[in-house]
């Protein structure tokens, strides 16, 4: 009945996805706690199994008329659906500790007597409890019994959760083990204890006030699973201070996009090697498209990047930089761009960004930031290469002076002045006059002079 109730049901009016707690923490409260029994298919189970036990109780109750028959197939179904009951409990605390928002619909695996042994954890547990209480607790008073059985009802989360974690019944009756995790829970395991509780209450009173078989059973299976999302919450949010390595199913799921996106990444490699060894331009240009047709983020291009640095064929690494430097300056990160650059003017002291606001900002920015050698690297013939660039002279004006006053280098000074010159600066023009006298006095040997242009470090 129950796994029939779930397939026919409208999947638009009960979402039964697996949704995880990390993307409505934001939005958590003890309303949404309150709620989660009655939503999805947890709530589809639990009128199930309500509807399960209230054919056992009543072909139970036939026992008055004699209907042995029905009475025998009446403690079946309820040991079935108790041993799904409880096994479910269980698996609920499982997927909630994990991230889930709801877990997954009851199978009909959930009534396999084997399956559900493991549930008798719980029932081992609550006779030992129960002949404790009995035996020992009871002949000392009521006063002992009433302060045993509050004990015991206080640490029922935090036996449920020791059961479902370590999967250990001597862990549940464990005091120090018990003691431990409720004083690291603190005051999150008394607000939800209690919050727990109240509700059951609540929901118990709201029942009996009825009065109708089906919703007092559904009245006590609500509290029960209530509990049960309550202690998987607690866990997942105290999953840290538990000290377990749990990961949610958003982890695991970024897990997987990640290696999906690795392989994805070293295809698209593979592909650029083959094509490199004979075209290398065109390996470059069809393996930044492929960043740039599935659009992958920073650093998944710096990735790629590195990767091609470690080839013995440069010139794919090379050409990748130009179009990359010029998506790291349009992101805001000139760091990485000067880091990029770097590389290539080692490598390759020929290299030129392929754009000139790109080869101008970047310049600009190694100047301003006490990169003087990189910057002159960078925007040394920019007078050449992009002459209506409107900053353009602002560029070799700033080259000019690098070579001036911070390199001594009196032959980029030279070649400077020559492309400030073309740019249309005259010569009388009083900057174009103070650099020249610079460029004499270096070539007069009053400052050192390098005869080659230094590697940028």
């Amino acid at each position: 009945m129950l796994v029939y109730l779930q397939c026919y049901a409208d999947p638009s009016f009960f979402d039964t996805t697996l949704m995880p707690l990390e993307e409505v923490d934001s939005e958590f409260s003890y309303k949404a706690l309150l709620l989660m029994p009655l939503r999805g298919s947890l709530l589809l189970s639990i009128i199930g199994l309500t509807l399960l036990l209230t054919v056992a109780f009543a072909a139970i109750a036939t026992h008055r008329k004699g209907l042995w028959i029905v009475v025998i197939f009446g403690l079946w179904l309820l040991l079935l659906a108790t041993l799904a009951i409880v096994r479910y409990a269980q698996i609920v605390v499982e997927k909630i500790m994990y991230g889930y928002k709801e877990p997954p619909p009851l199978s009909s695996s959930e009534f396999q007597l084997f399956t559900n042994l493991r549930a008798t954890r719980i029932y081992v547990l609550l006779s030992i409890l129960s002949l404790l209480g009995y035996y020992v607790i009871a002949p000392l008073g009521k006063a002992a019994l009433l302060l045993y059985v509050s004990s015991i009802t206080f640490a029922v989360p935090a036996m449920l959760a020791a059961i479902v974690i370590e999967s250990s019944l001597s862990t549940a009756l464990n005091p120090v083990r018990l003691a431990q995790i409720i004083y690291v829970l603190g005051n999150r395991y008394v607000s939800m204890f209690v919050f727990v509780v109240l509700s059951f209450i609540a929901s118990s009173t709201v029942a009996s006030l009825i009065n109708l078989p089906f919703i007092n059973v559904f009245a006590g299976l609500y509290g029960l699973f209530l509990l049960s999302c309550a202690v998987g919450r607690l866990v997942y949010i105290s999953r840290v201070e538990l000290g377990l390595n749990i990961k949610s199913q958003k982890d695991l799921r970024d897990l997987q996009d990640r290696e999906y996106e690795r392989t994805q990444d070293n295809n698209a490699l593979q592909l650029a090697l083959q094509t490199s060894r004979s075209a290398p331009v065109e390996a470059a240009t069809e393996l930044w498209r492929y960043h740039e047709r599935t659009k992958t983020p920073v650093a998944r291009k710096l990735a790629c990047i590195e990767a091609l640095q470690k080839w013995p064929e440069p010139m794919t690494a090379l050409r990748f930089a130009q179009p990359l430097t010029k998506h790291l300056i349009d992101e805001g990160l000139n760091e990485n761009a000067i880091e990029v650059v770097r590389w290539c003017l080692t490598t390759e002291q020929e290299f030129r960004l392929a754009e000139a606001s790109t080869t101008y900002q970047l310049g600009m920015f190694a100047a301003n930031n006490g990169q003087f050698k990189l910057a002159a690297f960078i925007l040394q013939d920019m007078g050449t290469r992009y002459p209506d660039f409107q900053n353009a002279t602002s560029a070799m004006f700033k080259v000019a002076s690098i070579a001036g006053e911070r390199l001594g280098h009196a032959r980029l000074l030279q070649n400077a002045i020559k492309q400030l010159i073309h740019l249309g600066v005259t010569p009388d023009d009083s900057r174009i006059v103070g650099l020249t006298k610079t460029l004499k006095q270096l070539a007069s040997g009053q400052r050192a002079t390098a005869k080659e242009m230094p590697k940028p470090k």
